[in-house]
């Protein structure tokens, strides 16, 4: 699988827990962004500032994670050229069964 393909697909499989999650959690700090009566500016300052956290890093966390894995792991491939570079064991050195 190339390295986009495989990013694509990790993307895939984990949107809906992420999304899951990220929502979750959202609406569980929601009341302390409708907050009223006593401390109601307090909580309201904390809630909007936890629930625009959360919101900005679901949306990174669902499209620059995935891009910064294709830059990474494709520099790491022009970096190895050597036979270890596509991940299998060098010949006489220490193999995954240890």
């Amino acid at each position: 699988m190339s390295i986009v393909d495989a990013a694509v697909e990790a993307a895939r499989i984990r949107l809906r827990p992420i999304l899951m999650t990220s929502l979750a959690f959202i609406l569980g700090v929601m009341p302390l962004v409708v907050a009223r009566g006593a401390g109601q500016e307090a909580r309201h300052s904390v809630g909007t500032a936890v629930v625009g956290g959360m919101i900005a890093s679901t949306f990174l966390n669902l499209l620059f994670i995935p891009v910064l894995y294709v830059v990474v792991k494709s520099f790491g491939r022009r970096g190895n050229k050597g036979p270890a570079a596509d991940g299998g064991a060098v010949e006489g050195g220490r193999g995954a069964g240890l």
